[in-house]
Formats: structure tokens, sequence, C-alpha cells
């Protein structure tokens, strides 16, 4: 103990004084020379020898022997029956922390202390703190009883997994950690047929007040799980282990394209066809990419569930923004890609908020930049953009999200909007009007949507001249960096 070893030092000083005389100086090790030159041949004659040994006889009980000089035994014995006593120490309860002077010691336990004035101090979750003074005397054993009170109640939490995430009353408090948890829990763990490298380390949590709690226990493809706690009287209470079970849905994905490569919640899983067993429980969105188009799709995911789809790629333009709507609301995009999905010929998609977001700002774009009312005058940011401005803009936009275009959503009253979309590498988007509440409105929107013309890039790669008395175009030039397979031969 720290501060007995400090205690003892001042008493046992005048042992090592009394006993440095002229028959012994003083090296730092046997055999070595000290100050005087003279070699010192017993390794506990020097002062920190002789307290070293004294501290380990406090704390082993054990008594100088062997080599050393019967003197210096005496000597020693002597010193000990004057400075150290015994504390026979008693902590209710006996699982409670206990420090001397500020050392850790173990509770309930008979142990070595110097003589003189010692603070005793007891802590642990759901009790007051405790400390108590007393005075050790020579040739006195000491008794302490020190008893904790009890003020709150604490909650032992175990389950299986780990890193399930704990809320208590509606606040989440934490997540359990690798086990094994102590062998105190050894009964609840048996009960529950679990073995201890099955279970999370121990989740204690403190000052629970009484009353009912209700517990919940979550974590990612695993059913969540809820208990109740009652809590009577200031105890310790311990909850579990427990059980999550898995909850996962198997997945198949097929597509029109056998280029196409599926993306599941943002990550590449292979080409079409996909399989997977472990699709976890909850929300998804499942995509088919390729130069072509894509598919999106969102789906929701029952533990059981079975799904299958098979996905018909289609152009697609990425829905960025919404501008002139509410802040703070549901998200505009995914209400209309959702309204959208039943178009034949195109597919409408709101990427994550937080990459819609980036490569705005990437571009220092404000969600306006694509605006405009049903008549097709431009609103809010997009007044200040001219034709070439919106057509490289458009055409990097699609680029980063691997699109065939952009859209872009205009809010005009509380259930009428305008949907801007611009093809890659054009600068004239086309409007749709809808009403959102208005089941009639929706389908005209998605006929118009499907009878615009499937040109989604700005040129065939060909240049024509109008030549005076010449029937038909001329043929100026081919660009054959384009698909050579769009272009008919006629004539």
């Amino acid at each position: 103990m720290a501060g007995s070893y400090r205690a003892l030092t001042n008493k046992i000083g005048v042992f090592v004084v009394a006993f440095h005389g002229p028959a012994y100086r003083w090296g730092s090790c046997a055999g070595q020379p000290d100050a005087h030159g003279a070699q010192n041949p017993h390794p506990f004659l020097g002062p920190q020898s002789m307290l070293t040994a004294v501290k380990w006889s406090m704390t082993s009980g054990h008594a100088l022997t062997g080599q050393v000089s019967p003197r210096v035994v005496a000597l020693f014995e002597e010193a000990v029956k004057t400075t150290v006593t015994s504390l026979n120490l008693t902590v209710i309860p006996a699982t409670g922390r206990i420090q001397i002077d500020g050392t850790p010691v173990p509770a309930s336990s008979t142990l070595p202390i110097t003589v003189g004035e010692h603070t005793i101090t007891g802590e642990q979750m759901g009790y007051r703190k405790a400390q108590q003074a007393i005075t050790a005397e020579a040739g006195a054993v000491a008794t302490v009883t020190l008893t904790l009170e009890r003020v709150s109640s604490v909650l032992n939490i175990l389950t299986t997994p780990i890193d399930v995430e704990v809320s208590i009353d509606g606040v989440k408090r934490g997540k359990t950690a690798a086990g094994p948890p102590p062998p105190a829990f050894n009964d609840a763990i048996a009960n529950a047929k679990l073995t201890p490298d099955q279970v999370s380390a121990v989740m204690v949590v403190a000052d629970i007040p009484a009353g009912a709690h209700v517990i919940e226990f979550t974590r990612d493809c695993y059913v969540k799980q809820e208990t109740r706690i009652p809590v009577d009287k200031p105890d310790d209470y311990t909850v579990g282990p427990i059980a999550l079970q898995h909850a996962v849905a198997s997945l198949t994905v097929r597509a029109n394209d056998p280029r196409a490569q599926v993306v599941v919640d943002g990550q590449a899983r292979g080409s079409a066809p996909f399989t997977t067993a472990d699709l976890c429980e909850g929300e998804h969105t499942v995509e088919l990419r390729s130069q072509s188009g894509r598919f999106f799709k969102r789906l929701q995911a029952r533990t059981g569930d079975k799904l299958s789809i098979d996905g018909v790629l289609k152009p697609a333009f990425a829905l960025l923004s919404a501008f002139g709507g509410q802040p703070g609301g549901a998200d505009l995009r995914v209400a209309v890609e959702r309204l959208f999905d039943p178009a034949a010929s195109v597919t409408l998609f709101a990427p994550p908020a937080d990459q819609v977001d980036q490569a705005l700002k990437a571009n220092q774009l404000q969600p306006g930049w694509l605006a405009f009312d049903a008549n097709k005058r431009p609103m809010g940011n997009s007044t200040d953009l001219v034709q070439s401005m919106r057509r490289d803009l458009g055409l990097k936009l699609a680029s980063t999200f691997g699109s065939q275009g952009v859209a872009a959503i205009t809010v005009i009253d509380r259930n009428r909007i305008v949907l801007s979309i611009l093809a890659a590498g054009s600068n004239d988007p086309d409007v749709i009007e809808v009403s959102l509440d208005n089941a009639d409105s929706v389908r005209r929107a998605i006929t118009q949507l499907d009878r615009m013309p499937a040109f989604f890039r700005p040129s065939i790669g060909l240049v024509g001249v109008d030549v005076a008395d010449v029937t038909g175009v001329v043929v100026g030039g081919v660009d054959f960096a384009h698909d050579r397979s769009s272009l008919t031969r006629t004539g």
C-alpha cells in the first residue's frame, strides 16, 4: 500500500540510521563498492534494500532468513513490531472497491498495515461512497467494518451476440462488448442454455430509479427484442442473457441485360443473375447498372422472405434536388421516384441525399439550378445559368451518378410540382407538371414521360448539310466515336 509504505518509510528511517555504523558500509548492491570504496557483502544491507525487505515482509508475511546476519534479522523484526500491525477489514457488500490511503486493497481481508492514522474508502455502483478514518496501534490488531449504503439500482445486462444496442426507456445506453462475463453470472448463462464464450461482457447501467422500465435490444440483421424490468427496491438486477435471432431474407436478381452489374445498398455485388441468402431485414435499394441504362427499386425485406426481382434496364435520370419545398420535411425526391416507378421507358431514382449534396457543392450549385415552371421559364438559380453551362453541368452530374441524365423538382404549390428532365449532353430540359395528390394527373405525367423521344445523347455522330437543288440531306461527316449501330443507311 503506497500510503502504508510512506508511513513505514518514516518509521524505518530511524532503524536504517541506527544500523549504519563502522561495521558496515552501504553499497547499492552486494559486491559493489560504496562511496567510501568498500565492498558491501550483503545484498540487504543498503538502505533501499532494507526498505524493500521490510515492504516485502509486510505484503507477504515472510521474515528475513538465510544468508542475512542474525543481528540484521533481529533488528528487522524489532522494527516491524514497532511499525507494522494487522487490519481485519470487513466490507458490506464484499464486492465493494476499497482503498487505504488511496491504494487499492482487497475487500474483506486481513492485511498488514503500518502504525498510525489511515483513511479507508469504499465505493460501488448503486451505493453511496463511504469513508472511515482509523488509527492503527502497535501490538494491537485493528478491526474495521465498512458498510456501504444502498441508494439506487444497477442493471447488469448480458446479450448474445455482442455489439447489441441497448436502449432503456427510449434512451440509448451503448452497445454490449465482447465477453466472457465474470463467473458470478454463470448460473444465469447456464439457465439460458448458453456457454460463457457465447455471451457478451456485462454492460453495467447505474442509477436506475424505482419503477417499471422498458429495455430494447437492437442490432442489424437481428430481430429486435424488448423486455420490461420492474425495479421495486434498490438492488442489483441481472438482465439476460438476451438472445437475438437472425433476421434475414433471400434475394434473387435477374436482368434483361447480361452486362448488368448488381448493386445492393450502394455496394457492388457482381453480375446478374445474383442470389444471396443473408439480406438483412429492413429497407434496401437494389440496382442494375449498365451502359445502356439502369434499374432501380426500393424494397422491404422481412425475416424469411424469398424476394425475386426481374429487372428491365431503362435510361435513368438521377433526381438531384427539390426546389421551393418546406425544409426539414420528408424527402420529396423519394416520393416522386415511387410515383413514376410504373414508367415504361425511363427510370427515375433518388441517390442518397449526402452524395447529392456533395456533388452539388463540388460544382458550386444550389438546389434551384434546374428549376423551371410548367411553361419552361427558369426559376430560382436556374436563371443564372446559360445553356452551355447547363449542358456541361448536366453531363458532369450524369457521369457522377452513372445515369443517362439528371432531373429536378420544382414545387409550385402544396401538391403541384414541375419535373425537369435534362438528358446528358443536352442544354434544353423537358418539363412535366403533375399534381401529386391526383392519380389521374400522375398517370398523365407517366404517359407524357413515356412518349418522349428516346434520344439520350446530343448527337448520333453524323453531320448533315442542306444543299440547294439537292433532294434530302448531304452527309458531310461521321464521328466514328459514336456507336455505328445507331446509324441506318437509307436510299
